[in-house]
Parts: C-alpha cells; sequence; structure tokens
C-alpha cells in the first residue's frame, strides 16, 4: 500500500517563524511557531543573528514534525517563504559574514536619500514600479559597501531570508524570482535582472552578489543535506522547492491566482495584492513584482500598518490594565470592544508607529481623544484604525487593476478574531472569504513543494486542491455609512499628519 505522502512550508515573516505540514487535500495537519530574537544595537538598525535564525528554523521544523505524528520520510517535499526586502549576506561557503538585517531596517535611509536626490529613484521606478526603499537591497548594498567596506567585499551572496534558510538546508545558495523582484534590481517585464537598474543604483560592483541563475519558485532548488536533516528532523535528500517571497505565497495560498481575485494579509504587515497582465494604469504607490504565473505581475499595496501597531497597544497598555488575564482572555476583551461598532466613537488612530503609508516622516497618532473615553474606545479605535488603513491600501490597488475584484481574501492573524474580520467586510461592503487554516504563507511554500515533485501539475491544479474556504462574511448594511464616515474622516486626519511633518 503506497505511504501516504505530506507537504511541509515553511514561513519565515517579521515576527514570526512558522512550520506546517499539509496533506495533498489541504488539511494542515500540524503548525509550530516561534519569535526569533531581534536585536537593535543602534537607531534604525534591526537585525538577527543568522545562527538564531536558523536554529528557531530547526526547532519549528521537528516540533511540526511532532506535532504531526507523521515520519519525517512522508514528507514528499518542502518549500519556503518569507518577508521581502532586508538582506542576508553570505560568502562563497554560505557562511554569514553579518547580522541578517530585517525588513523593517532603516540604516540606509541617507543612501536612500541621495537615490531621490540624485533622480535615481524615479529612473528605477520607471522600470521596476517600485521606488526604493530603506530596507530594501538597493539603498542598503551601497550603506553595506560604504560603511562596512571590509563586509562588503567578504559577501559572495546577496539573499532574502527564506532564500538564506534554504540555503542551510541544502547547502545550495541561489535568488528565486518573486524574492529577488523586491530588490528592485529586477526587470519585471523580462523577469531577469538588469544591468541597467544596477548602474541606475550605483551597484555596478554588486552585480557579482547575484550571479546565480533565478530560480522558479516551483523548482526543485536542492534536497535536504544530512546535516541539516540531523538538525530539523528530516530525512536528508528530501527535495526543497525554490519558493516565494511572502505576499506571493499568502496570495497563493488563499488561491488569488487571476484577475479579479484579491488577497488581503494583515498580520504584522497590511498588504492587498492581486495578479494582472499588465500594471500601466497602477497607482504609483503601488509595487509590483513578478509573479509564479507566466504573463501575469503581482501588484501590492501595503506597509507595516498591520498587527504589530495592536501588539503594541496590547503589550504597552491593555495588558498591563488587566494584569491578571490570559492572552485569550485579553483577545476576547479585544474582541469585545469591537463588537459593535459604536457610532459615538469618533477617535481615530493612525497606525504609524513603524512606518507611514503617506508623509515619509509620518508618525502614529489619536485623533480625537476627548476626556470620557474608556480604554476600551481607544482599544476599538486602534483595531479599527489598522482596518481603515488596509481599506486606502485596497481602494489604491483597485484603481490599477484590469478587472474588478469579484472575491475577497482574507488570510493573516485578524482570522482568528471574527469580530475583527467582521468590521473589514463591514467598512469594505464586499462579502469576505475568510481562508481555512492559519497559515497561508505555508500554505502556498506547500504548494510551491507539491507542484516542484510532481503532485501537481501546476498552481490551479494546487489551489483547487489544496485551498478551502472556512466561511463567507456577508457586510451588515447598517455599518455602510458609519464606515464610509469614518473612512472620509480617516483620509482628513493623514492630510492634517501631513501637515503637520511638513512645518516640523
Amino acid at each position: 500500500m503506497k505511504q501516504k505522502r505530506f507537504l511541509m512550508g515553511i514561513d519565515n515573516g517579521g515576527s514570526n517563524i512558522k512550520c506546517a505540514i499539509f496533506d495533498l487535500d489541504g488539511t494542515e495537519v500540524a503548525a509550530a511557531d516561534t519569535t526569533p530574537p531581534t536585536c537593535q544595537p543602534r537607531e534604525g538598525f534591526v537585525e538577527r543573528d543568522p545562527d538564531a535564525v536558523w536554529k528557531c528554523n530547526c526547532e519549528v521544523i521537528a516540533a511540526a514534525l511532532r506535532g504531526s505524528g507523521i515520519r519525517p520520510d512522508q514528507i514528499a517535499a518542502v518549500s519556503l517563504c518569507g518577508y521581502g526586502g532586508g538582506i542576508c549576506l553570505v560568502d562563497r561557503d554560505g557562511q554569514p559574514v553579518c547580522p541578517i538585517v530585517v525588513s523593517t531596517d532603516t540604516r540606509a535611509r541617507r543612501n536612500l536619500e541621495e537615490l531621490y536626490r540624485s533622480g535615481a529613484a524615479g529612473r528605477i521606478f520607471e522600470i521596476t514600479h517600485q521606488y526604493p526603499w530603506a530596507g530594501q537591497p538597493a539603498a542598503l548594498l551601497r550603506w553595506f559597501r560604504e560603511e562596512r567596506p571590509a563586509l562588503f567585499s567578504r559577501a559572495a551572496f546577496a539573499l532574502s531570508i527564506k532564500d538564506y534558510i534554504r540555503g542551510r538546508l541544502t547547502h545550495e545558495f541561489a535568488a528565486e524570482l518573486t524574492d529577488a523582484s523586491n530588490f528592485n534590481l529586477v526587470d519585471p517585464a523580462t523577469g531577469s535582472y538588469s544591468e541597467r537598474l544596477f548602474h541606475i543604483s550605483g551597484l555596478a560592483d554588486s552585480k557579482r552578489l547575484f550571479g546565480a541563475p533565478l530560480l522558479h519558485p516551483a523548482s526543485v532548488a536542492g534536497t535536504v543535506t544530512q546535516a541539516a536533516a540531523e538538525q530539523t528532523g528530516l530525512t536528508a535528500g528530501t527535495p526543497v522547492a525554490a519558493g516565494l517571497y511572502d505576499v506571493s505565497s499568502c496570495a497563493t495560498g488563499s488561491a488569488a491566482l487571476g484577475a479579479g481575485s484579491l488577497a488581503v494579509t494583515i498580520g504584522t504587515w497590511s498588504m492587498a495584492s492581486c495578479l494582472d497582465t499588465s500594471f500601466s494604469k497602477a497607482d504609483d504607490s503601488t509595487i509590483v513584482t513578478t509573479s509564479a504565473l507566466d504573463r501575469h505581475f503581482l501588484l501590492e499595496q501595503g506597509s507595516a500598518t498591520g498587527a504589530v501597531n495592536f501588539n503594541w497597544y496590547l503589550d504597552r497598555f491593555i495588558s498591563k490594565m488587566y494584569p491578571d488575564r490570559s492572552k485569550r482572555q485579553l483577545y476576547a476583551l479585544c474582541d469585545q470592544a469591537i463588537l459593535q461598532p459604536d457610532a459615538q466613537n469618533k477617535i481615530l488612530f493612525i497606525p504609524y508607529l513603524y512606518a507611514s503609508c503617506t508623509h515619509p516622516n509620518g508618525k502614529g497618532a489619536f485623533f480625537n481623544l476627548s476626556g470620557h473615553h474608556t480604554d476600551q474606545a481607544l482599544l476599538a479605535a486602534v483595531m479599527e484604525g489598522i482596518l481603515l488603513c488596509a481599506n486606502r491600501h485596497i481602494s489604491l490597488l483597485k484603481k490599477g487593476v484590469s478587472t474588478p475584484f469579484q472575491a475577497i481574501r482574507l488570510s493573516g492573524g485578524i482570522c482568528a478574531s471574527p469580530a475583527w474580520s467582521q468590521i473589514l467586510c463591514d467598512i469594505l461592503q464586499a462579502p469576505v472569504c475568510v481562508m481555512e487554516g492559519s497559515q497561508q504563507g505555508a500554505r502556498g511554500a506547500a504548494m510551491c513543494a507539491g507542484i516542484a515533485v510532481g503532485e501537481f501539475d501546476g498552481f490551479s491544479q494546487a489551489a483547487e486542491a489544496m485551498v478551502h474556504t472556512a466561511s463567507v462574511l456577508s457586510p451588515r448594511a447598517q455599518y455602510a455609512q458609519l464606515y464610509a464616515l469614518k473612512a472620509n474622516m480617516y483620509e482628513k486626519a493623514l492630510k492634517a499628519l501631513d501637515y503637520f511633518h511638513e512645518q516640523n
């Protein structure tokens, strides 16, 4: 009798590292997660120790295997996804030459300013439809060359986080297409590195770091080495597929695979993305990357305005107000705060604690606070503010698509809260499909693994087999006017915030 086979997806996110195991029908058999230690040694620096990150990956892989109750040799293939941006510099032996730089790092902001002052940023945008940002390799490599020349000289490969971890699993180091297109050094029209982009970015001497051919997401990139097998519990020789950039992986894991299908992921970041055959009408703030599907581009809107802002309020305030309550009880308290939207609560929260979507110097803020407001009113405002920002991303994305959105597929940490998910549905005033399972990024990676070893013919077949809807939320018409008003107020608050930062 043929043994049952499973697929593993590993997701190295901005906050947590997750691993999930799926059967070929898409059932999430087991999942594990952990939080890697992050160091901020100086203002603007956000780093992680490479060995500590690898150890965290080993731990979640081993924990998922234990939780699944299956034998390691039943894993047909493994693949990965990870946050876009940041950088992992390794030497020819795959040894890190410096700490991993996380995508929220802003050390290269002066290098970034030079790209804008010189006009290079605009010329880059004309090719990639991406404006450079501080946590992107196009800016970070300039910083390393100028500030850490010895490390820069030692580096042989510049990798994304998931490509680095894949290299630790296989001892084969190479970049994958969707992640590389996030470097702002790939021409989306050709799907390959652009000599012109290296020249415009002032990185002609960095091209040596990108010498390996770009891998297709659903191609076999190597196999698990004996050393990695001993550390993870996987079977040596297990195929490892190249994988995806995490936004693309979440869209794939939500079956948002065609024009008219919108993937919304609200986790650490708030992201909205869709596939399209053209990006000629896309808003300037829409990022364009290559996709796993031929002749399609991934259009995305997003920022670090997601649940990371909620976690800040929960950890700094709510948990201290209710010290005797468990995490589960605190989450229940949060759900209660937004169960019935309050038309009298005019507080607006701008979730710019870690990044701004408008003015480059924008910071978080509360508007319309009064002495009678309670902690519950502020909590509701925080949760609504995150969703109002997500709504703004979705609205901007809508402007540039060739086909109106027919389906909205929701994933991310927000799905653990039915009340919070419902508020997003009420703001959008459109049905929202809540996806089954908790790990859509890992699911998208697992789909790549399945395709790579022939379990599926392609992404459409993989999605049909592995992606399922848990529930469909319907918008409550009685809140349409309330949230239309709040969305309008939110836009006015952003303009006021922009004015404040222009004057200061």
